[in-house]
């Protein structure tokens, strides 16, 4: 059975992959502008941009309840990692999962626009290197210290 740990760290991975998939299909959906996010959002009848506005918000949210769960999981070593790697808070990353949950037909697409646009390649980024920080940290050898008696 996995410890908290390994599986804290299962979850950044997830939450890492999550995003990609979310940056990945992005860049091919038609959304040119906010306003082309707004129109999706509106109107569920056109199926196309609906689904890939769906998509967009799912992805997002799936990402930060993996971040939620690590500190619901009492890893706070592991998000502090995170931390030094974030500019701002994991916690507003956080936040984000209960606001696109509870509000997700009110939506704010201008902030939806920029958070997929900038803070998740930026979050992705903070995550490979809290990732390698963390696997480096693991793989150092446990420092031996010797105790001289007089």
């Amino acid at each position: 059975m996995r410890d908290k740990r390994e599986r804290a760290l299962e979850l950044l991975r997830q939450s890492r992959d999550r995003l990609v998939l979310l940056r990945e299909h992005f860049a091919v959906m038609p959304f040119e502008s906010a306003d082309d996010l707004a129109c999706a959002q509106r109107d569920p009848r056109d199926y196309e941009p609906y689904r890939d506005f769906s998509f967009v918000v799912h992805q997002l949210d799936l990402s930060t309840e993996g971040i939620r769960q690590i500190r619901e999981m009492g890893q706070h070593d592991v998000l502090d990692v995170l931390e030094a790697h974030v500019d701002g808070h994991v916690s507003d990353f956080i936040a984000l999962h209960k606001h696109l949950f509870h509000t997700y037909d009110g939506i704010d697409v201008d902030e939806l626009w920029g958070t997929v646009n900038e803070d998740v390649p930026m979050m992705v980024e903070a995550i490979d290197q809290a990732l390698s920080d963390l696997k480096q940290a693991a793989d150092a050898p446990e420092s031996t210290t010797e105790v001289c008696r007089l």
